[in-house]
């Protein structure tokens, strides 16, 4: 099974140590970085899960830290490390995409519970993501198989229908593949995140 790679970003070297061995002791691969630019040279050079960044740091900080991962990397998980005088700034980093945050003094027990739930929640939406793309397959217009003027015709009406708030009648003999069509009208259109509903009227 592969292990999650986190990278523990803070300009204190003991507090990276600290963090870096009660991971690994949990089963993560840990990278550590003294400061914002080696974080980024290092999420260039291969993949990380999660960040995990202390707020307030020389030179990049982590709040610019967290901005240049989300235009960059915006699937990795971003966790902030703040003082208790910075929690509003906390707050702000988590409105501009960090997944939570934990404050100084460190408690690892608290620490490695919201690190936990982070990673979950990542593999969540990379498991929801995966589906997405297979529906996406599975249902697109270009899975329908044919090529005559009368089917490109209804695709080609099916396709702008999709776009439209409103709710769309498929009148057809059985085995024509209505549903099939019903399906790929609501993978392609704004709702396609609410649940399918197909009547069946014969």
């Amino acid at each position: 099974m592969k292990r999650n790679r986190i990278l523990v970003v803070d300009d204190e070297e003991s507090l990276r140590r600290v963090i870096e061995v009660q991971l690994e002791q949990q089963g993560y691969q840990v990278e550590t970085a003294a400061n914002g630019k080696q974080a980024l040279d290092l999420l260039s050079q291969s993949p990380f899960e999660l960040v995990l960044t202390d707020l307030r740091m020389p030179g990049l900080s982590g709040m610019q830290l967290l901005k240049e991962i989300r235009q960059a990397h915006p699937q990795v998980v971003v966790i902030i490390l703040t003082a208790f005088g910075t929690i509003e700034t906390a707050v702000e980093a988590m409105q501009a995409g960090a997944y939570h945050y934990v404050t100084k003094p460190v408690h690892l027990s608290e620490l490695v519970l919201v690190v936990n739930r982070a990673l979950e929640h990542y593999h969540l939406l990379e498991e929801v993501t995966s589906l997405r793309a297979d529906l996406d397959r599975k249902y697109g217009f270009k899975n329908i198989i044919g090529r005559s003027s009368k089917l490109l015709s209804v695709l080609d009406i099916a396709a702008r229908a999709a776009k439209s708030s409103s709710t769309v009648l498929i009148e057809g003999e059985t085995g024509t593949g209505k549903e099939l069509l019903a399906r790929a009208s609501h993978q392609n259109s704004p709702r396609k995140e609410k649940p399918f509903l197909a009547i069946n009227c014969g």
